[in-house]
């Protein structure tokens, strides 16, 4: 698997960032995980959801469903109503698109693993590299309630064959750490007020920071 133009900013501020943009090379046979991390900032109700696909021999590949704004555009409810928005589908490095949001917007950023078999991680990461190819051909506008970066992943986790019940929480971005538990889609070998703070990487992240081992560390690991 070969992706392009996968995004690797160098975060210094909220609006001042070193570009890059990378080819990347995966092997599907090393995906040992899928991690989803859960963002809030402000009100703990409204979560923005990255999904990111683990190798034992790469770093990992976070995906990101987001909004495309004029510079000066800001975004509003109202307005991802109204197609205002175009959707956009980023693959990205971790030290960009989590890092910004631990260490530079200084969101509440936790990390769930999924519980997933190796043929279930296979498809979605393939029905997800699909999309990516997909928007970039035919091009659709984001939606404040059915198209936005909950429901797109929940679509296309479904579209790989996972049954992904219907649930309030699932329109509450905020709550879906809670559905996922709820449906037994993450460990539920301990109370959920334990594994929800378990599961900040905030102090892991400010400590790794542009440490090039982010990744590993801020899952607790040692890098090498």
């Amino acid at each position: 698997l070969v992706i392009d133009n996968l995004r690797n900013f160098r975060w210094r501020s909220k609006r001042d960032f070193v570009p890059c943009w990378e080819q990347r090379s995966y092997d599907l046979a090393n995906l040992v995980a899928v991690d989803l991390f859960v963002c809030t900032w402000g009100d703990p109700r409204i979560a923005h959801l990255i999904v990111s696909f683990v190798f034992s021999d790469a770093l990992p590949l976070a995906f990101s469903f987001e909004t495309r704004r004029e510079t000066s555009e800001k975004w509003t409810m109202f307005a991802g109503l109204m197609k205002a928005y175009e959707l956009v589908m980023i693959a990205a490095d971790e030290r960009d698109v989590i890092r910004v949001r631990t260490n530079i917007r200084h969101e509440r950023v936790r990390r769930y693993r999924a519980i997933a078999s190796p043929e279930i991680r296979r498809r979605m990461l393939t029905r997800f590299v699909d999309e990516l190819n997909e928007i970039a051909a035919h091009p659709r506008f984001y939606n404040t309630l059915y198209r936005n970066c909950t429901t797109e992943i929940v679509r296309l986790v479904r579209e790989t064959g996972v049954s992904v019940p219907l649930d309030w929480r699932l329109l509450v971005s905020g709550f879906v750490p809670q559905y996922l538990y709820r449906h037994h889609m993450i460990a539920t070998d301990r109370p959920f007020a334990q594994v929800d703070p378990a599961a900040d990487i905030g102090t892991l992240a400010r400590a790794a920071d542009t440490d090039p081992a982010f990744s590993r560390l801020i899952r607790g690991e040692q890098p090498g």
